[in-house]
């Protein structure tokens, strides 16, 4: 009755486009992370297990215009 349509879709295609995503993004990450961790309330975010979304913008931005 219901055929996963999924099933047809060849898997060559989307490998390619997650190499893609993972060339570009993973210096993106990388940089992020760097930064991150040395802002001066970092240790403070850790322990609260979260931190200020507007710092992730922030950096984000700086990262990717340096990469």
């Amino acid at each position: 009755m219901f055929q996963n349509k999924t099933s047809n879709i060849k898997t060559y295609p989307r490998q390619q486009l997650w190499q893609l995503m993972v060339k570009k993004n993973t210096p993106l990450i990388n940089k992020l992370l760097s930064q991150i961790g040395k802002h001066p309330e970092f240790e403070t975010w850790r322990q609260k297990g979260k931190y200020p979304t507007y710092n992730v913008r922030m950096y984000s931005t700086k990262a990717d215009d340096e990469i």
